[in-house]
């Protein structure tokens, strides 16, 4: 009997001992499976993140394929305009298309305030690009034809020490355009014009540039009488002479307003003199009437009246025309007397009712 319940004993510890273990395993590959699937959604999430880097960067380089065309069709278009303004033509026509836009700023008229492209009477046809009318038959000189070649050549290197020396070869270009301008004495040779010349540089970075290497020559191109002007300083100047059109303008209009009143005094002292003369006639007439009246009143009606106590008479009364009194109706009797009158009038319009004698 003891070796049953000892062999039983055996039996139901080993049987634990298997169900203990097979716990034991069910844990550990429960484990295992949450862990396995931790690391593939991991694993997921990374390919997912892998899958969007890839798509912004596929994207960015799209981008930058589109900016690398852009920049290589704008390297192009800027060269293909260097070029262009490399010729002495197309230079000169790009200057005077600025030039124009100034003036269009500056809220110029062409061919009033200004005339593109004049040419002087002298012998030497001088031509300059803009001839700004001033008032009192005077005008100031422009012209645009400023050297621009070196500054183009220093825009498309890449040498710092190139473009250094270009630049300061740009200024020196703008000094001696500055000596042969001075030279051609527009004053001189074109009517009105004052003893100064304006140069323009059609771009502030041209104006800068040549001041930043050589700062003397504002004082320069005073002394040789030529005046330099960026796009922004020529706006203020033709502003200005567009101010002082005005004001001329002004002044013409206030000389012609004078002149009109003036006129209209001396037509309303005539038409003054015209109704007097009417008055003068109205009073003749008048006098010539009662005179008539009279005359009537005297000879003729006693003896038609003689005729009528003789049995001659018709059957109509003779009466004769009272005369018109003349009075004098000025200031406030005036006004009574057309009052008088349009209270007539209206009484008169109103079907022949009472009317309305004034006290």
């Amino acid at each position: 009997m003891g070796d049953i319940s000892m062999i039983g004993a055996a039996a139901l510890g080993g049987m634990v001992g298997a169900l203990l273990c097979w716990v034991w395993a069910r844990g550990r590959y429960w484990a295992r499976l949450s862990a396995l699937e931790m690391q593939l959604e991991a694993e997921r999430a990374f390919a997912q993140e892998r899958r969007i880097q890839s798509e912004r960067t596929d994207a960015l380089l799209t981008q930058l394929a589109s900016v690398n065309e852009t920049h290589r069709q704008l390297s192009a278009q800027t060269q293909h305009l260097v070029d262009t303004l490399r010729s002495p033509v197309i230079r000169g026509q790009w200057g005077e298309m600025q030039l124009r836009r100034v003036c269009e700023l500056a809220q110029m008229t062409e061919h009033v305030d200004f005339v593109l492209q004049d040419t002087g009477g002298g012998p030497s046809r001088l031509r300059p690009d803009l001839r700004v009318e001033l008032p009192g038959d005077r005008a100031i000189v422009v012209d645009a034809k400023a050297p621009m070649q070196a500054f183009l050549d220093a825009m498309e290197t890449v040498d710092e020490l190139e473009r250094t020396e270009l630049l300061r070869q740009h200024a020196r270009q703008v000094r001696d355009h500055v000596t042969r301008l001075g030279a051609k004495a527009y004053w001189e040779q074109l009517e009105g014009s004052p003893d100064f010349v304006v140069l323009f540089l059609p771009g502030e970075a041209l104006f800068s540039t040549a001041l930043q290497y050589d700062a003397t020559l504002i004082e320069f191109g005073v002394s040789q009488r030529v005046m330099l002007a960026s796009p922004t300083t020529l706006i203020a100047l033709l502003r200005a002479t567009a101010h002082g059109w005005q004001r001329v303008r002004a002044t013409e209009n206030a000389d012609a307003i004078r002149a009109l009143g003036g006129e209209l005094h001396d037509s309303i002292a005539s038409f003054a003199r015209n109704l007097d003369q009417v008055r003068s006639g109205l009073e003749r007439a008048t006098d010539g009437f009662n005179h008539a009246v009279a005359a009537l009143d005297r000879r003729v009606l006693p003896k038609a009246h003689q005729l009528r106590d003789l049995g001659a008479g018709g059957r109509r009364a003779l009466d004769g025309p009272a005369t018109v009194k003349s009075l004098p109706v000025t200031g406030p009797q005036l006004h009574e007397a057309e009052d008088e009158h349009e209270l007539t009038e209206r009484d008169r319009s109103n079907g022949g009712e009472e009317a309305i004698t004034p006290p």
